[in-house]
């Protein structure tokens, strides 16, 4: 009976250690959420606009080598983004050593073949008298043995020395052929070796504003390679993209104000210079750019505008959603919401990519992306990841 009750107790005691603990539910993240509703449009929609330069170019060094100099706007300070550059400033300069050195090089060597070319000709111009004294005498010599008056092994070594006067004349005249083509190659030589001294020179193609400065002095550079990014931001483009419905009303030429809020109380007017032929394949949209004067330059490349499009036709209903419920999109619709999607027990948030339409007092319309009555976060989306299950809070 003792033992009995020892065996009891020792499996009472090993069922006790492989008891697992309980595991503890899950906390949710709460979250405040909206219903979408709508409103009636007013027939304008405002696109968001990326402002980008009317003529960018990269300008690339022709030739490698160290980067010996930057040019200097003002005293001790080097080229750096932002500085107006005018047409022809050598933006930057490599190490010319090597390339003057070349220069030097084929210049003496141009000048040896010149040298050689005038004793050459020099040659050839005595090989050619010789060669037309040896004619006279020929000609005499057969008249003088026509007449019986010279022997034949006198007229036999006129004739010889008529051969030998053609062989030296003709010698002479290859070597100045050989000896001018030497002048020739040389001469090319100089103009390579001057060219490529001058492009060590990084020179500005355009006016324009210096949007990017990869290189410093000491840098090693290939040829190719983009020293200096211009821009000539005397006007600018600014450029959206607009769905199908938008723009078969849109034509080359039309005129639209921009807006920004980098420059507020401010109207800018543009003009159609560019409608795509195709929408994009991802986001489904036209791209658009209306040309804006900018004398003044205070549009700048990078800055966010707005452009108002009045939409004719009946005004629809719209859904509408907070303000609070915008966020960065993770694409490049840069908008969305964190929609609700009903699960047992609570809710799954879903991020959902939107395009924005007009502001109707706190809350803005939404295009495309959600449906009237859905619930959107409202408040804790900063806490909230895709997919993740929240717990609604009145």
């Amino acid at each position: 009976m003792r033992r009995l009750l020892l065996a009891v107790a020792a499996l009472a005691i090993a069922g006790e250690s492989c008891r697992q603990p309980e595991a503890r539910p899950k906390v949710l993240t709460p979250v405040r959420a909206a219903a979408v509703e709508t409103a009636a449009a007013s027939g304008e929609t405002t696109y968001s606009a990326n402002i980008v330069a009317n003529t960018q170019v990269g300008v690339a060094f022709r030739v490698g080598g160290y980067v010996a100099e930057l040019h200097q706007v003002a005293a001790g300070r080097a080229l750096q983004e932002g500085d107006f550059i005018q047409k022809g400033t050598v933006l930057a300069r490599v190490r010319q050593e090597d390339y003057d050195l070349k220069v030097r090089q084929a210049k003496a060597g141009l000048a040896e073949a010149a040298a050689s070319l005038v004793v050459a000709k020099s040659q050839l111009a005595e090989a050619d008298a010789s060669l037309q004294q040896a004619e006279i005498d020929f000609r005499r010599a057969s008249a003088l043995f026509e007449s019986q008056s010279l022997t034949k092994a006198d007229l036999d070594s006129a004739a010889t020395r008529l051969a030998v006067a053609r062989a030296r004349a003709a010698a002479a005249a290859g070597q100045v052929e050989a000896i001018q083509r030497r002048v020739e190659a040389a001469g090319e030589q100089v103009r390579e070796g001057e060219i490529a001294f001058a492009d060590s020179n990084l020179t500005a193609p355009i006016d324009g504003i210096v949007l990017h400065r990869p290189i410093e002095v000491g840098a090693l550079v290939n040829s190719g390679v983009v020293g200096v990014v211009l821009a000539d931001t005397r006007s600018v483009k600014a450029v959206f993209g607009v769905p199908d419905s938008t723009v078969a009303r849109l034509r080359l030429g039309q005129t639209f104000t921009i807006r920004t809020d980098a420059i507020p109380d401010n109207d800018f007017p543009g003009r159609i210079t560019r409608i795509a032929p195709a929408a994009d394949t991802h986001s489904r949209l036209f791209e658009v750019e209306l040309s804006v004067p900018n004398g003044d330059r205070r549009l700048r490349p990078g800055m966010i505008a707005s452009v108002t499009i009045f939409e004719p036709g009946p005004r629809a209903r719209v859904p509408v959603v907070p303000l609070a419920a915008i966020r960065p999109s993770k694409t490049d619709r840069r908008y969305a919401v964190f929609a609700l999607e009903r699960r047992t027990p609570g809710y799954v948030a879903r991020m959902r990519d939107v395009r924005l339409g007009e502001a109707v007092g706190n809350a803005i319309a939404v295009l495309e992306g959600v449906n009237p009555g859905e619930l959107v976060v409202t408040d804790g989306s900063n806490q909230v990841n895709d997919g993740e299950s929240v717990q609604l809070v009145p």
